[in-house]
């Protein structure tokens, strides 16, 4: 068995109410193992962009578009990578909320990149790529 090395994380009281409510529906005892799962499941969806390869899949975005700059910093990213990103469908979830499905293309390593730049952006709530073919 791996060894357990304690850490601290800050999470916004939301995502905890969030995680309470789903460990009393499923019984769940421990945070730190719903965690440690998630974390796990997280890495290992990027890891594998590490093999430099063709690939196709579909980013969601999720972002609150009445902070700071994130749309505009989101748009110049898109026009950055203009030669990975075949079709953007954006969608006013909420009145601050947008959620944004793009669908991309290309070198791995490459989307890697562009999965960083997205997260680092400030508004940016959430991010996941779905690979679904090498091409």
């Amino acid at each position: 068995m791996t060894r357990r090395v304690k850490t601290g994380v800050s999470l916004p009281e939301d995502i905890i109410r969030l995680l309470d409510e789903y460990m009393e529906l499923t019984g769940a005892r421990s945070r730190s193992k719903i965690l440690s799962d998630a974390v796990l499941n997280f890495v290992n969806e990027r890891l594998w962009l590490r093999t430099n390869r063709n690939i196709m899949g579909v980013l969601i975005v999720i972002y609150n578009e009445k902070r700071g700059e994130t749309v505009k910093k989101l748009l110049d990213i898109q026009h950055e990578y203009l030669d990975n990103i075949s079709a953007t469908l954006h969608i006013h979830a909420t009145h601050d909320k947008c959620l944004e499905v793009i669908l991309i293309k290309g070198e791995s390593t490459r989307i890697l990149r562009l999965l960083g730049d997205m997260q680092n952006i400030v508004g940016v709530e959430y991010t996941k790529f779905v690979p679904f073919t090498e091409i």
